[in-house]
């Protein structure tokens, strides 16, 4: 029993001994690879880490030095407005003592405009500053032991240099603590005062913190987006140790790190840096009652710009535990193998040697039979050594279960290694298929990257049309004859061109990536920036603002803003175009101030023609008036023909008056047309009564034709047709001394509208003609057909000139056809329309006075006493009784006493004139009189508006002068009923 306890203690050694070496290697090779894994993997992540840092870093570097450049420039718009203001007084005001109390005095009066701006003196005294709190004789006091010392600096650096910006601490009020500020210091030289304005530095610095507390922000969303493994977390401190992000802690913000830990862990952190290591090991105190103490890893790197440490802690005993698990495993498999074995040992030892060697033989020979042993061989090994109760009879027993039991298991074996096979066979076939997919992958990847070079080349191909396309796009944009930009949605500048940089005297790489506001003062900016806001809305804006800029001065400008889209449509800016209107504006407002100036000479030539035309109608009327009435009532045969002849000249004289105001109007644009309904055949009429006698005495004949289907009833101004024609009838009886003159009247279709027609009335004599060569010219103003001073006939070169004027205004012309010796054909052409169906033309007034109404009471105003004759004596030889007043006044006077059956009223008299008077008597101002008495306007005025001007005073009735009987008794008769 001693060699087999000795054999069976040696064997237990020996295997714990295999046991413990294989399970401490094991363990070690397991936790250096799981360490070196995690080491990899903590590296990449803090690389990432820190390349968002940077990232993050270099936006929060750019927007602080925006948010600096900010601060600059508004400090530089304060300084500048204040320097304006001083230099604007010392140049009003000679004397400079009293220049500079005047420029203090203005400052303190304008504190709110000028905030944030102190004035020194050059004995460094205070002379203003815009807080009031400030500005008084003990804070100067006291301030003087609060004066920073770079005050001294900020004068010696302003002599050398235009501008001098510092930080600094300054004193915001008395007895306050000192506050850091961005400060600006300039030197106005001619007085020698320090002009400085500051900005609290915290302000610039505003923007640094937002961006760095969003940076910390988006490093706890990256800690909490990381696929960290269980055993580890991630946090960030700064150069303080205190905790920035933390995954169990709210941002950790302001928390030391030792104090939570309880233990010197930032000493720790501190050492392994200055030592080179990016990792340290230390041992951890969880908080509650009762909880281990932990060991624990932390990797580190540190971000240099901001001082802080990104820190990656991993948990030992969480890393170890697949380790350790493993380790136990193989400890159990161990064990089980170590107590098979001394059973087998300590049965071994009991047995003999023969029965040994024979199942050592048996067992030998197993391999060669397939793991099967013979069945009489070990029936017969039984049946000798396995019947007894010794260790070789239960090994013998015990072997033969094995062997059972094994044959179980090689049959088992013999299907697995079937499976097997038939699993090898399949695995062969797989990597055959995969070999066969790696090589169609290499081919597709081959394809691909032949594609990806073509694509190269293509693109490079078109990023050198791009090029030059912008290269030409610049040139066009640069020789455009504007100003143009190119904005972003925060305003600004992404392009610019030639002549925009120009007109500022800078260079186009100045404008690039810096603001609009740069550019233009605050008041500029306020107009500009709403039509801006409506072109980044999608809507193309323009207007036009006198600009202010630090360059140029009081400059009108066009701007025209334009929506500028990316390809889905979406504003992504503005392209503005400009350009300078000044001189433009100033050419608009001369032509404006030469147009008044021109409308007023039009008003003063039409009111002094209109003036000059009543002055000479007035005279004429007294004259041709008295000349008719004594022809009417009877003179002598030698004078009769002198008095006609008087006449004749008189009425030629009022037609020449005519048409020179006619024509005045014509050129002055102020002819207006009528356009009522109207007779074609009375008109014929009206005008061959009117001319016929003159043709008689001449001894020549007037004849009329006319196509049948003529339409009589026309819209048009009938006045002015008859006009046209009567001037061409009178021209042709002029120029005629045989045979006769006659007037042909046609219509044809406009063909615009059915009831547009065009009339035709063609004036055909038999006078001497008209040479080719002086058609055109007889229709110039004040020509005539004779050059030379031997004239055949009168004239004063006007009628031809307005006849073809009227009918152009009517939308036709005048055209003449002549041939020297055979005589004329003048063609007048006008636009009319049909008149309405319903229209019916007045009846023909009366060709007599003898069925006139008679025996009325007239009151006629009249203040010409010669026209007042001519009056009295044609309504008494008409049959009425009438009264002659002076005025408007002396009307009403006689109104009141006495009635009326009518009343002639002139228009232009003293006192009180036609147009009030009939108001007057329309309102019932008239006394005991109708207030509804017919009213006719006597007037000179032969213009159309003083026409409109009588109808709407509530006149009835108009008789222009010269006054001629029968046109007298026509009005009279009107307005008058036959007496019975």
């Amino acid at each position: 029993m001693r060699i087999e306890a000795k054999a069976i203690l040696t064997s237990l050694a020996v295997l714990a001994l295999v046991l413990a070496t294989v399970l401490t290697a094991n363990r070690l090779f397991y936790v250096n690879d799981i360490y070196q894994s995690e080491s990899a993997y903590v590296e990449k992540l803090l690389k990432v880490v820190i390349a968002n840092l940077d990232i993050m870093y270099d936006d929060l570097l750019e927007e602080k030095q925006e948010a600096a450049d900010r601060a600059k420039r508004s400090l530089g718009r304060r300084n500048n407005a204040v320097l304006e203001v001083l230099a604007a007084i010392r140049q009003a005001q000679p004397a400079s003592a009293e220049a500079r109390r005047t420029a203090l005095n203005y400052l303190r009066s304008n504190r709110k405009k000028f905030r944030d701006i102190a004035i020194y003196s050059k004995d460094l005294e205070p002379l203003f500053i815009s807080d009031p709190a400030l500005d008084n004789a003990s804070w100067s006091a006291s301030e003087q032991t609060l004066r920073p010392s770079f005050l001294e600096n900020f004068f010696n650096e302003a002599r050398t240099s235009s501008t001098a910006f510092t930080e600094g601490e300054w004193p915001l009020a008395p007895g306050n603590a000192k506050t850091r500020n961005l400060i600006l210091a300039q030197l106005f030289r001619p007085w020698e005062w320090l002009v400085f304005s500051f900005v609290p530095a915290p302000d610039v610095q505003t923007a640094a913190n937002i961006l760095t507390e969003n940076i910390l922000d988006e490093l706890a969303e990256l800690n909490n987006s990381l696929h960290l493994s269980g055993h580890g977390y991630f946090m960030v401190t700064n150069g303080d140790g205190e905790l920035l992000v933390h995954p169990k802690l709210p941002r950790g913000r302001g928390q030391d790190m030792d104090l939570i830990s309880g233990k010197p862990l930032w000493r720790l952190f501190l050492e392994a840096a200055q030592a080179g290591r990016n990792s340290v090991e230390y041992i951890w105190l969880p908080e509650g009652e009762g909880k281990p103490e932990e060991s624990k890893i932390s990797f580190f790197q540190r971000f240099r710009p901001l001082g802080w440490y990104v820190i990656y802690t991993i948990n030992k005993k969480k890393l170890e535990a697949p380790a350790r698990r493993t380790a136990k495993t193989e400890s159990a498999i161990l064990a089980a193998i170590l107590l098979v074995a001394s059973l087998a040992l300590f049965f071994f030892m009991r047995r003999h040697t023969l029965p040994l060697r024979r199942v050592t033989t048996a067992l030998t020979e197993l391999p060669s039979r397939g793991f099967r042993m013979d069945a009489n061989a070990l029936a017969e090994l039984e049946q000798k050594y396995g019947q007894g109760a010794d260790e070789p009879s239960m090994l013998l027993r015990t072997f033969g279960q094995m062997q059972e039991q094994l044959n179980l298991y090689v049959d088992e074996l013999d299907a697995a290694t079937r499976e097997t096979d038939a699993y090898a066979r399949d695995l062969s076939e797989l990597n055959r298929l995969l070999d066969l997919r790696v090589q169609e992958r290499t081919a597709d990847l081959t394809r691909t990257n032949l594609q990806l070079q073509e694509e190269v080349s293509n693109r490079e191909r078109v990023e050198q049309a791009l090029r030059s396309s912008r290269r030409q796009l610049s040139l066009v944009v640069d020789g455009v004859p504007a100003r143009i930009c190119q904005l972003d949605r925060r305003e600004r500048f992404l392009l610019v061109n030639r002549l925009y940089a120009k007109d500022f005297g800078l260079s186009k790489d100045n404008f690039i990536g810096k603001q609009l506001g740069a550019f233009f003062d605050d008041v500029d900016m306020a107009r500009i920036r709403p039509m801006l806001q409506k072109a980044l809305e999608g809507e193309e804006s323009s207007g036009e603002i006198t600009m202010h800029t630090t360059q140029v001065a009081d400059r009108t400008t066009a701007f025209t803003h334009i929506p500028h889209r990316d390809d889905r449509g979406e504003v992504i800016g503005v392209i503005t175009m400009s350009r300078d209107i000044t001189e433009q504006k100033r050419l608009e407002r001369a032509l404006v101030r030469n147009r008044e100036r021109a409308e007023a000479a039009s008003q003063a030539k039409s009111m002094f023609l209109a003036n000059m035309s009543h002055e000479l109608r007035t005279p004429l009327n007294g004259v041709i008036g008295m000349l008719e009435s004594v022809l009417l009532t009877g003179a002598d045969t030698e004078w009769e023909s002198k008095l006609s002849a008087a006449l004749e000249a008189a009425e030629h004289l009022a037609r020449l008056v005519d048409d020179v105001l006619d024509f005045s109007r014509v050129e002055a644009d102020k002819m207006t047309l009528d356009s009522t309904p109207f007779d074609l055949r009375r008109l014929s009429s009206s005008i061959d009564n009117i001319l016929r006698p003159q043709f008689k005495k001449k001894g020549l004949g007037l004849s009329w034709e006319s196509d049948r289907d003529l339409v009589h009833y026309l819209v048009g101004d009938a006045r002015r047709i008859m006009q046209v024609v009567v001037n061409l009838l009178s021209n042709a009886l002029k120029h005629t001394t045989a045979g006769g003159v006659r007037v042909h009247i046609s219509q044809e279709s406009d063909g615009a509208q059915e009831d547009d027609l065009i009339l035709a009335l063609q004036v055909v004599d038999t006078g001497s003609g008209i040479p080719q060569d002086k058609l055109e010219s007889i229709f110039e103003s004040f020509t005539q057909l004779e050059e030379t001073g031997q004239r055949s006939s009168g004239g004063a070169g006007l009628g031809l000139a307005l006849c073809r004027r009227l009918a152009r205004l009517m939308g036709g012309d005048v055209v003449a056809q002549s041939e020297p010796g055979r005589g004329s054909a003048f063609t007048f052409t006008a636009k009319l329309r049909r008149a309405p169906r319903d229209f019916e033309a007045e009846p023909a007034p009366a060709e007599t006075v003898s069925t006139a109404a008679s025996g009325y009471s007239v009151l006629a105003a009249e203040d010409n006493p010669l026209n007042a004759e001519l009056l009295r004596h044609h309504l008494t030889a008409l049959g009425h009784a009438p009264i002659l007043v002076a005025n408007g006044q002396e009307a009403l006077d006689a109104l009141a006493e006495k009635n009326f059956d009518l009343i002639l009223m002139d228009m232009e008299m003293p006192v009180l004139d036609g147009l009030e008077t009939t108001r007057r008597i329309r309102a019932g101002e008239s006394g005991r009189n109708d207030p509804n008495i017919p009213i006719i306007a006597v007037t000179a005025h032969a213009l159309p508006e003083y026409r409109k001007m009588c109808e709407q005073a509530g006149m009835s009735d108009y008789l222009p002068k010269p006054i001629r009987f029968n046109n007298l008794a026509e009005v009279l008769g009107r307005q008058l009923l036959p007496r019975t």
